[in-house]
């Protein structure tokens, strides 16, 4: 459920998620991670950049990935 809220805020880009995603990123499970590694990325919102940096080491390997690509992302939006 937390996954799928996640992507859905990614897919709505509302800039006032960017908090409850960023808290997110701390999660337990890997998919919720992941997709608000992603949706931070939709939201190219420059709050997010330390947050993704700090999941670049994540134990699922999909996590980092999306990370960066977010965190590309962000540095385009500038």
């Amino acid at each position: 459920m937390r996954a799928a809220a996640a992507k859905t805020l990614g897919d709505i880009k509302d800039p006032s998620a960017v908090p409850a995603l960023i808290a997110a990123l701390g999660d337990r499970h890997a998919d919720v991670r992941k997709n608000a590694a992603w949706a931070l990325g939709e939201l190219r919102d420059p709050r997010a950049a330390e947050a993704l940096s700090a999941i670049l080491n994540d134990s699922d390997p999909t996590a980092p990935r999306l990370a960066g690509q977010s965190l590309k992302k962000l540095r385009s939006a500038r």
